[in-house]
């Protein structure tokens, strides 16, 4: 029964040549805001990008997850939980060829 009204759109990454789509937001509560992971993605491997917001509508520039290297995997689907000393725990799905398969993996 709840009402959903029109939104504009908060991100287009088609600004950014290397990843110009963006699926899978997962969204956090953050230092008096909100803070978004999403999944970038284009002709290079997927990425995690992170943005925050202090009314979660208008937010930054989304920036690349720093320390973060998928390496020869694939990633999506990330999901992010604050834990209790204050860090953020990142679990997301990962493959190498195919979905099939897939694993969930976890990372500080």
């Amino acid at each position: 029964m709840l009402h959903w009204g029109n939104e504009p759109v908060v991100l287009d990454m088609r600004s950014n040549d290397r990843y110009p789509q963006a699926i899978d937001p997962s969204i956090i509560e953050d230092c008096g805001g909100w803070r978004f992971f999403i999944t970038v993605f284009g002709d290079a491997e997927n990425r995690f990008f992170t943005a925050f917001s202090p009314d979660a509508i208008h937010w930054q520039q989304p920036q690349e997850c720093r320390r973060f290297t998928p390496g020869l995997n694939t990633v999506c689907n990330a999901s992010v939980l604050r834990l209790a000393n204050g860090q953020m725990r990142l679990y997301f799905s990962e493959y190498k060829s195919s979905i099939i398969g897939s694993d969930i993996a976890s990372e500080v």
